[in-house]
């Protein structure tokens, strides 16, 4: 695919993707909400794939980057329009941060209600207690994430994982992305010179070194 400029996407929206898709399996119809361009479509081996976003922009012709059999659906992620036990994988990544928490319990319980017997779901959302913003908030009294005003709702693994089983999942499981999400300062660009690989493992021993919570749940 080649892209102009404003199309390309950056390079940890392309990790995150790539590593959403390497958890996934194949052959499977395929529901992303907040699905943007349509990005992740190029990583996946989908039988069908559904994107779905609020945003009817981002699913215009001219700024589609979606790949093989897709559809395009223009709706908002805690109305779902489907009916029950449709899709047997659906994406939902960096979404739920950006819905009110009545919002977000009505999303988790859409994705559910959609979702076939034994379906996958994977969740992704920045994780608050990652220990940096532990120490942050100690010496600064400040927060990773507060500064971005869309941002309305926190979560740490014990939250999300709790409000996943209120809504039936099981088989919870976090999944290990990487100890740091982009190099912003002068440690954080050393830390990313580690290859990324070693910074999952490291991210995967726990939650405190995991800047982004990555989750599959079964139905």
């Amino acid at each position: 695919m080649i892209l102009v400029e404003y199309q390309r996407p950056d390079e940890y929206t392309l990790r995150r993707l790539k590593f959403t898709a390497s958890l996934i399996g194949e052959n499977m119809l395929l529901l992303d909400v907040g699905c943007g361009r349509g990005l992740l479509s190029n990583f996946t081996k989908h039988r069908e794939y559904v994107g779905l976003d609020i945003s009817l922009d981002q699913l215009k012709s001219s700024m589609w980057l979606g790949s093989g059999k897709y559809y395009r659906v223009n709706a908002s992620a805690v109305l779902l329009p489907f009916r029950d036990n449709v899709f047997e994988l659906v994406v939902c990544t960096e979404v739920i941060e950006h819905l009110p928490r009545k919002f977000t319990e009505a999303c988790i319980s859409e994705v559910y209600r959609i979702l076939k017997k034994g379906g996958t779901a994977v969740f992704s959302t920045p994780n608050i207690a990652y220990l940096y913003n532990r120490l942050r908030f100690l010496f600064k009294g400040e927060l990773m994430g507060f500064e971005h005003e869309e941002h309305v709702q926190f979560f740490n693994y014990g939250r999300l994982r709790s409000m996943l089983e209120k809504a039936g999942f099981r088989e919870i499981r976090r999944h290990g992305f990487d100890v740091i999400m982009e190099p912003y300062n002068t440690i954080t660009r050393l830390i990313f010179k580690i290859p990324w690989h070693i910074r999952s493992k490291i991210a995967s021993v726990s939650p405190l070194f995991d800047q982004l919570l990555v989750v599959t749940a079964r139905k």
